[in-house]
């Protein structure tokens, strides 16, 4: 299993092979980032958007499967206002794009108990 940066496992290959993230690439540059170190998701559940849960380890019988522990991108969003910390910047350098309109107190959400997957309740095509 390789993850990604982006909290998704590896589901594509790019560039000759490179293993990478598909649902991601175009949008974040951390779609090709292997992550660094190993996710410890022993005794963690991952739920498709339906309700049912199953156990996020081994991960690679989770279709779509991505991390939302502490240091994902999903951990990442702001708990205030549900921005991300690049809303709470954009400030300073080009104030015309600012997403965030709440004040500029970021306080990332964190590990939110528990990580997701698809188990094809709506099917496949």
């Amino acid at each position: 299993m390789v993850m990604m940066k982006c909290g998704h496992e590896s589901n594509s290959t790019f560039n000759g092979g490179y293993p990478g993230c598909a649902i991601c690439a175009g949008t974040t540059p951390d779609a090709l980032i292997i992550e660094g170190k190993p996710l410890d998701l022993t005794n963690r559940e991952a739920r498709c958007h339906c309700g049912i849960t199953r156990p996020s380890y081994p991960p690679e019988r989770l279709a779509f499967f991505e991390y939302r522990g502490e240091g994902s991108r999903s951990a990442s969003i702001c708990k205030v206002c549900g921005c991300v910390l690049e809303a709470h910047t954009l400030d300073a350098k080009w104030p015309e794009l600012r997403k965030c309109t709440e004040d500029n107190t970021y306080q990332p959400r964190g590990d939110i108990g528990y990580d997701s997957f698809y188990c094809g309740c709506d099917g496949w095509d």
